[in-house]
């Protein structure tokens, strides 16, 4: 009997560390991690590059099970403002949004430009003169930092025409039709979308740099704490 009583401990004893350290570990939740539609993969499984880099950077954090979905802009800030376990990709970083979001890792820095139409004469203006004409007109899509960045650089709400989510896509459209003299968009979502629209390079220019900003991995304000806490320990 006492030989069997000796056994249990020195099993016990044997357990214990490993059973303290199960205790103990930090169990995180599965994510969903959002990004704009235009991110989906190729009908043949191609991923895009920026989906590749979201890979490259959760291949660094390898303690978080994750699930990427392309979706709407509008929705995918609605599920990672609501939701402890959403995250989106490829949000720029604005004064505005400081506050609103936990920033977790810089992806790339992102040109933010003004587009005129080459038969355009306001297209060579410069910044100062284009900001004191009352009859110019910019889109920018509704809600989104594109907005915000002209407000900062001195324009008046009322040169701004802000297209609707829904319309969102047709950024280009409004300009190419005429309806204002520029819009607001960085150089690689331009090219996409004038290539969509099999429209030649030689219709448009890029007139003006306002900004440069980064684009980031992002939570809400309800993000898990924990999954913060490791994004912060993996990218200091």
């Amino acid at each position: 009997m006492r030989s069997v009583v000796i056994l249990l401990l020195i099993l016990s004893s044997m357990v214990t560390p490993a059973a303290e350290a199960n205790a103990t570990a930090t169990v995180y939740p599965k994510l969903d991690i959002y990004l704009i539609t235009d991110e989906a993969p190729a009908p043949d499984g191609r991923e895009t590059e920026a989906t590749l880099r979201l890979r490259s950077i959760m291949a660094k954090v390898p303690e978080l099970r994750y699930q990427l979905h392309y979706v709407s802009w509008p929705k995918a800030m609605r599920q990672v403002e609501q939701r402890h376990n959403a995250l989106i990709f490829q949000i720029l970083r604005t004064p505005q949004r400081e506050a609103r979001y936990r920033w977790l890792v810089a992806d790339q820095q992102v040109p933010i430009n003004l587009v005129a139409l080459n038969r355009n004469p306001k297209k060579n203006w410069p910044l100062s003169r284009l900001k004191q004409d009352k009859d110019l007109r910019i889109a920018c899509p509704a809600n989104t930092a594109q907005c915000e960045i002209l407000l900062q650089q001195g324009f008046d709400e009322n040169q701004i025409v802000q297209i609707s989510p829904q319309q969102q896509q047709s950024l280009e459209r409004v300009l190419l039709a005429g309806r204002v003299d520029f819009i607001v968009v960085a150089p690689v979502d331009l090219q996409r979308n004038m290539q969509r629209l099999s429209v030649a390079a030689s219709a448009y220019q890029i007139s003006h740099k306002l900004t440069s900003t980064d684009d980031y991995l992002a939570g809400g304000l309800f993000l898990e704490p924990a999954v913060r806490q490791l994004f912060q320990q993996k990218f200091p």
